[in-house]
């Protein structure tokens, strides 16, 4: 008896072990060959995969999909259970984007919160073994910074504070940035462990002083003066790019915040700077 629970005790702990994509997983579709080419109609395997597929890669490795998790203009993200994920190319030219990911991993994850990578598990040109992103309960789902920089979440309301609250976090954590590669407001998510980078490219500027680019910017609203119908005509301009950067758009409320959050980490950081009136009007904090 004693031999038999040992048996089904072992038999558990290989099964509970066991990688995620292990399970069966027939028939698959086959996006690589066995020496690493894209399938000649890679582009549009990719677009037709959805949950309950199975994918093969060239290193013989069938991993089943178990939700389709969206993605980016070059990229799609798939949940393979456990808390895991795996980001595919979405076309053969986006593949080299891909790898730029991985690389840059280590890079981005010493200077700011990312989504977590586990290089050993992910195979270069193929596909990227990722951590599976968690909504915060209190919103119930993904926010992108471009989203939270809409009307969906109206300030002086729980949402708006969380998210105002844990950017200014980000932004503290991230103060060595200048410039993230591939820089953009969708590129940054609000999870259950706060904001964090979830899509970058190498090409990274850290900051050389306090003084360097600060990567954020709010929205510019100004007035036209002119008038349309009797009603006060206003453009709204998106300020994309400061010295031939793009921002990270920053709803109005918060560009002093968390660009000042930016400062003094960096202040302190730096070191031998001594403490000085800060102009809001100055290049530091453009308008």
């Amino acid at each position: 008896m004693s031999g038999w629970w040992l048996r089904l005790a072992l038999f558990s702990f290989v099964a509970w072990v066991r990688p995620v994509a292990a399970g069966t997983c027939n028939p698959a579709i086959t996006l690589f060959s066995t020496d690493g080419t894209p399938a000649h109609n890679y582009d549009s395997l990719v677009e037709s995969l959805g949950a309950g597929n199975c994918v093969l890669f060239s290193s013989g490795k069938k991993i089943k999909l178990v939700k389709d998790l969206g993605g980016k203009e070059s990229s799609r993200v798939f949940g393979v259970g456990r808390n895991r994920a795996i980001k595919i190319a979405k076309t053969k030219e986006a593949i080299p984007l891909l790898n730029e990911i991985l690389e840059g991993y280590h890079e981005i994850k010493a200077l700011a919160p990312t989504v977590a990578i586990f290089p050993d598990q992910s195979l270069s040109g193929e596909y990227i073994w990722e951590e599976e992103l968690i909504p915060h309960h209190l919103i119930g789902r993904l926010v992108g910074l471009d989203d939270f920089n809409s009307s969906h979440f109206p300030p002086n309301q729980i949402p708006f504070t969380l998210l105002a609250t844990e950017l200014v976090k980000f932004a503290r954590k991230a103060f060595r940035v200048a410039h993230f590669g591939d820089q953009g407001s969708a590129q940054i998510h609000f999870t259950n462990r706060g904001w964090v980078v979830t899509d970058y490219r190498r090409g990274h500027l850290v900051a050389k002083s306090a003084w360097d680019l600060i990567p954020f910017q709010r929205q510019y609203v100004p007035a036209t003066g002119a008038a349309c119908g009797g009603a006060l005509s206003r453009l709204i301009y998106d300020v994309s790019e400061i010295g031939g950067q793009r921002m990270l758009i920053v709803p109005d409320e918060l560009e002093t915040a968390v660009r000042l959050s930016v400062l003094e980490q960096r202040i302190e950081f730096f070191g031998g700077l001594r403490t000085r009136n800060l102009d809001l009007q100055s290049p530091l904090f453009p308008r």
